[in-house]
């Protein structure tokens, strides 16, 4: 899977904050392949940044922030998890650096 990075995009493309399941495997999916190597991080960052230009995306995490509004637990934990990944998974100090910096940015804290 980490050889085809075009998949990831089409799975990106499939989240769309109102439907939790479809939010939840998209995110699931996400979250694993980031845990799996820096190369797998690295694809999932690139589709989310695909994703913002695209759907016209303020920031590449206009569609989380929008699925944290939700009232649905799953999708709350489901996003909390995946955001933490993309803290935590790169090996990179400077990596996880930026990720918070851009949280930071969208005043996620």
């Amino acid at each position: 899977m980490i050889n085809a990075p075009d998949l990831i995009a089409v799975i990106m493309q499939c989240y769309h904050p109102a439907h939790v399941e479809i939010v939840s495997s998209v995110l699931e999916i996400a979250t694993n392949i980031c845990w799996l190597s820096d190369e797998g991080f690295d694809m999932v960052f690139r589709s989310f940044e695909s994703y913002k230009v695209e759907r016209n995306q303020p920031t590449i995490f206009e569609p989380l922030l929008r699925s944290l509004e939700s009232a649905n637990a799953v999708i709350l934990s489901t996003v909390c998890a995946f955001l933490n990944t993309l803290l935590e998974s790169p090996s990179d100090e400077k990596v996880r650096n930026r990720v918070r910096s851009l949280l930071h940015g969208n005043k996620v804290q």
